[in-house]
This record gives structure tokens, C-alpha cells and sequence, in this order.
């Protein structure tokens, strides 16, 4: 069996953060941003630039992602139809979990081009002490993806070398998946779907441009001016690992099999990073690119 699973709608380009409004309502006439306390000293101009008549709510969000802190956060919010994530993946999984929970609209707003996260049907859960717990398969992905380039360009190197790193896994860990006979992340918890043409096509497709345009995307990036060069690895970043990573599956498990796993917040992601970046660079030096 195949089977696909990908975000609503994506938006990518310099300020379209500012139109924000005008994209939720297509959703829904009850906005409620959930952000950090970072982000709203950050971006807040620019979120609310739509709503001269004040007709939002803003919930923040602090700590670790967690079910104590999921309930903090949804016994605050009132009797909003569309929620609006702007922040890092915390902010986003925690407005998942919510978003999923009561069957409403869901918004992400990344501020960072560091993870794949954003466009998934998926949260990660942790203890309160960072601690891994579970990873949660929603019914949908996000209605929206909402990705302003000129927001991401602000932001430090950093973050989109820990992007590159993570989306170079992306092909290659879904061809040994492949190769392994294992399933995709489409409703892994009750599916044992397959990937689709569409989906190899799409994760090829990240490696391809991460190594056409990696180089002058970090350029771009310490000029913090959003070039097509730029504007690409971050495309490659968010949504073509997003949608292929979900579609073509990692390499060694399923996300069922990854339930059971309990390791520190930082040490999982940073062990996937390097293993990306190592794996795609001695494949692509072997020719196997291509």
C-alpha cells in the first residue's frame, strides 16, 4: 500500500508574515497566536500590523513540550477557530496537539529554517525534565505553512546549517528505508503505508538543491538578504524535507518503533544531523547522487 500526507498550503517569501490575517481568515474569524516571549518582543509589529480592531487573542508559551504543559496552555485559550504558531518547533508541536485536540485550523509560522517540523502531522512529547516521550501522529497536517524569508535571513547561520544538516538525511535515509522494507510516518500509528513516486521525487528533490545551492544559500545568510538561492535552501529545508521525510520515512525505524525510544531532547536531533550530513556527502562523493 502507498500512501501521502502532506501540509494544506505553503507561502514562502520577504514579509509575508505581514498578510498573516488575510490568510487566517480563510480559515476562520477567531485568531489566537501562540508565540514565546521572545518572539512577540520580536515580530509583534509585524503579527498584529492586520488587526487594528484588536480582534485576537495571544497565548505564550514557555518550557518544555509536555502533557502538564499542553493542558496549562489549552485551559487558557478561549473559543478561537484558528491558531496561529509562530515561534521554533516547541511553540509549533504544542499548537499541534491543540490544534488537533479541538479540531481547529492550524497556522505555522517558522522563525527559524532549522528542522522539517513545521509542515508534519506529527508532535514529539517530553517529560518536564527533557526527557523523550512519545511522538504523537496527528489526522492532518497543518492548514498553512506561512515561511517569511526575510525573518529566517534574520536569524543566525546557525540555525540554517543545522537545517542543511538535517534535510541532506532526508533522500538517503529514505532510500535505506526503502531498501529495509519499512513504512512511511503517513498514520504510522495504525498504517503501514509505503512511499509514493511523488514522495522519492520530493526528497530527491531536497538533496538536489541543498547541494546546488547550499554554499551560496550561507552567503546569502550572512548578508541576511534573502537571495533565490537562499529562498530555495530554505524551500528545501521546510517543505521538501518536511513532506519527504513524512513520506519516505528514516532510516533504522517507524515512528512507531521510535515510541519507545527515550533519549534527551538535544542529543536525537543532533545525532540525525550529523548521520544526514554524513551520509549524503559520502554517497554524493561515491557518485550514488546521481
Amino acid at each position: 500500500m502507498r500512501s501521502w500526507g502532506s501540509v494544506g498550503h505553503y507561502i514562502q517569501g520577504p514579509g509575508v508574515l505581514a498578510n498573516v490575517r488575510r490568510y487566517a481568515d480563510r480559515f476562520g474569524s477567531d485568531h489566537l497566536f501562540l508565540v514565546d516571549s521572545f518572539v512577540q518582543g520580536l515580530l509583534a509589529p509585524v503579527l498584529y500590523a492586520g488587526y487594528e480592531d484588536g480582534a485576537y487573542q495571544t497565548v505564550l508559551f514557555e518550557g518544555e513540550i509536555s502533557h502538564r504543559s499542553i493542558e496549562e496552555v489549552s485551559a487558557r485559550i478561549g473559543s478561537a477557530d484558528v491558531i496561529i504558531a509562530v515561534g521554533g518547533g516547541k511553540v509549533i508541536d504544542v499548537a499541534k496537539m491543540i490544534a488537533s485536540e479541538r479540531c481547529i485550523a492550524l497556522i505555522v509560522c517558522p522563525t527559524i529554517a532549522s528542522t522539517d517540523a513545521p509542515t508534519s502531522a506529527m508532535s514529539i512529547l517530553y517529560s518536564d525534565e527533557g526527557e523523550m516521550n512519545e511522538i504523537v501522529i496527528h489526522r492532518a497536517n497543518p492548514d498553512l505553512v506561512l515561511v517569511d524569508t526575510k525573518v529566517i535571513s534574520a536569524a543566525p547561520r546557525r540555525f540554517l546549517v543545522a537545517g542543511i544538516g538535517d534535510a541532506l538525511s532526508t533522500y538517503y535515509e529514505g532510500l535505506s528505508n526503502e531498501r529495509m522494507g519499512h513504512a512511511n510516518y503517513v498514520w504510522c500509528d495504525t498504517e503501514q503505508g509505503r512511499t509514493t513516486l511523488a514522495g522519492r521525487a520530493i526528497a530527491r528533490a531536497c538533496a538536489d538543491t541543498l547541494f546546488r545551492d547550499g554554499l551560496a544559500a550561507l552567503v546569502a545568510c550572512d548578508a541576511k538578504a534573502p537571495t533565490p538561492a537562499f529562498e530555495n535552501v530554505v524551500e528545501a529545508n521546510v517543505l521538501l524535507s518536511g513532506i519527504g521525510f513524512e513520506n519516505v520515512g528514516l532510516l533504522h525505524s517507524s515512528c512507531c518503533r521510535q515510541r519507545d525510544h527515550r533519549h534527551p531532547r538535544g542529543r536525537t536531533r543532533d545525532a540525525r544531523r550529523a548521520r544526514g550530513v554524513r551520509h549524503a556527502v559520502s554517497a554524493h562523493r561515491r557518485g550514488l547522487s546521481r
